[in-house]
């Protein structure tokens, strides 16, 4: 039984790992670039401030025990860091429109501004779960973006995270859902501001 145990423990801590709010960002920004081959440079921009500056803060708060570890996962700390990564994606939507993006990008760029603008707000006072708010919102703007074939993962992926947080014991299951739902209210909202409608 304790193997077990060990065994699942292990495995949320590699599903929080895959699924990290902004590793994830990052894979759902290649994917798109893999399928749009146009948008890579454009899309490479965003990359940079909405997941590369931000890790680069994440690991230099790391490295100077800033942050106690690289989930943030302390209250205090998250205060502190969530709104530089705010005002790194801040840049990055402003350069979106001023550089002319095309319409989708500026949704996608919209929607993760949104969320993160939600969860930072929300995280002064708890610790809602960024992991599934990063998650919902990315499967969702890939379910508008690319079509139907999505669909199943905006409920399987939030749903696999959301368990793994939940176990490994990051979060209660109001925290999980609370993040999910952020996640994707700020895509739909991004969906309505922005006049693009998903594909299903």
């Amino acid at each position: 039984m304790p193997r077990e145990e060990n065994m699942m423990r292990l495995g949320s801590r590699v599903i929080s790992l895959i699924f990290n709010p902004l590793i994830a960002s990052g894979l759902g920004l290649v994917a798109m670039a893999a399928v749009h081959s146009s948008w890579r440079g454009d899309l490479g921009l965003i990359a940079v401030f909405f997941v590369l500056l931000p890790i680069i803060v994440l690991l230099i708060g790391f490295s100077r025990r800033t942050w106690s570890d690289l989930d943030v996962s302390n209250l205090l700390q998250r205060r502190l860091f969530m709104p530089w990564v705010l005002l790194s994606a801040s840049v990055g939507m402003m350069l979106s429109w001023l550089l002319g993006f095309p319409l989708i990008l500026r949704f996608v760029v919209v929607s993760i501004w949104l969320w993160l603008g939600i969860s930072t707000a929300v995280g002064f006072y708890w610790k809602i779960s960024l992991h599934t708010g990063a998650n919902a919102a990315l499967v969702w703007i890939l379910a508008g973006a690319f079509g139907g074939r999505w669909v199943l993962a905006v409920v399987a992926v939030p749903l696999l995270v959301g368990v793994a947080r939940v176990y490994g014991r990051h979060h209660t299951m109001w925290q999980v859902l609370a993040g999910a739902g952020a996640g994707s209210v700020a895509v739909w909202i991004g969906f309505g501001t922005m006049g693009v409608l998903p594909h299903f």
